[in-house]
């Protein structure tokens, strides 16, 4: 079933995910800390972050499964599902939450994330651009890119293209080209 949810999500065949997690729910199939994990992954694709706060929060709960989970996807799937509807308190809070948790540290795609759901607020973006390099994480492409976007000015666009040609020289710079276009 794990294998065929995961698939489902990521092909974003929503209604078909919700039918063989049923399925599974009435076999009495027990889920798990993966089942969770692609029920986030489903969540985040269709940016319904209160059922993937609701799924980390099932998770966290079942004491059982700790042991098998890996906490920094748990915590990452349901901060990009809050940072794609544009929650950033929510993804504030589960940063904060993972941090102090004991049960990892955060990684380079947690900031990724609250840059994301900074949305337009350059100077909230630029601060966890910074806290990102702060923690000793080197910015990837995917972090200058959601910088980018949180920038309406096309100059200071490019000027954030002009840093990351200089930190990423060899970085294939088509994406951030589409970003400019926009």
């Amino acid at each position: 079933y794990n294998f065929m949810l995961l698939m489902l999500a990521r092909l974003q065949h929503l209604e078909e995910f919700d039918r063989v997690l049923g399925d599974m729910d009435a076999e009495a199939v027990p889920r798990n800390a993966i089942t969770y994990c692609h029920i986030m992954t489903s969540c985040a694709t269709s940016h319904n972050w209160s059922e993937a706060l609701s799924s980390l929060g099932s998770l966290k709960a079942d004491s059982t499964l700790h042991d098998g989970s890996n906490w920094a996807v748990a915590y990452l799937l349901p901060m990009s599902a809050c940072a794609r509807a544009k929650q950033r308190l929510k993804v504030e809070e589960l940063l904060k939450e993972y941090r102090s948790s004991g049960k990892g540290t955060p990684q380079r795609n947690h900031y990724n994330c609250l840059i994301v759901a900074c949305g337009s607020d350059w100077e909230a973006a630029l601060k966890v651009f910074q806290d990102l390099r702060a923690e000793g994480w080197r910015p990837a492409r995917p972090d200058w890119h959601a910088l980018m976007r949180c920038h309406m000015d096309f100059q200071e666009q490019r000027k954030v293209f002009a840093q990351m040609r200089h930190d990423l020289p060899d970085a294939l710079p088509e994406e951030a080209w589409g970003i400019l276009l926009r």
